[in-house]
């Protein structure tokens, strides 16, 4: 994702202040982190990062390129993560027509991109937010 998108995406929602700084938010989540720009593009003093990528090689520069953020380098219905526990999540989540096997989420039938936003609102505290990149088909 590039950084004229990141910061169209998160420019209008808090102007003169970005994202980062106009929630009150620590804990941050991408489900689907590639090589990390979301987290390359946000402020890193005060705030810790997850991130989850199937893809060995997207994951493995990630954890280069950020090694204080936590990177599970698997695909994410296989991620260990708390229901409950972050305030923001964000990210660029893959659009499909297929499923993913999730015992916890089989029984709604959802394609790959609404199982994302299924289990992520899953992993957000009450009241936490998040802004993901999504198809037309969400």
């Amino acid at each position: 994702t590039s950084e004229a998108l990141f910061q169209a995406f998160f420019g209008g929602f808090c102007p003169g202040e970005g994202f980062f700084f106009c929630i009150k938010i620590s804990r941050n989540i991408e489900p689907s982190c590639g090589t990390g720009n979301f987290i390359g593009l946000s402020p890193t003093s005060g705030y810790s990062f997850y991130g989850v990528e199937i893809d060995h090689i997207s994951g493995k520069i990630a954890k280069y390129l950020y090694p204080n953020a936590n990177i599970q380098i698997k695909g994410y219905e296989e991620a260990k993560l708390p229901d409950n526990s972050f305030d923001a999540a964000v990210g660029n989540v893959p659009y499909a027509n297929y499923k993913v096997r999730d015992e916890r989420y089989d029984h709604l039938n959802l394609y790959i991109h609404d199982y994302f936003i299924a289990k992520t609102i899953d992993k957000l505290r009450p009241g936490g937010v998040m802004f993901f990149l999504t198809s037309i088909g969400t």
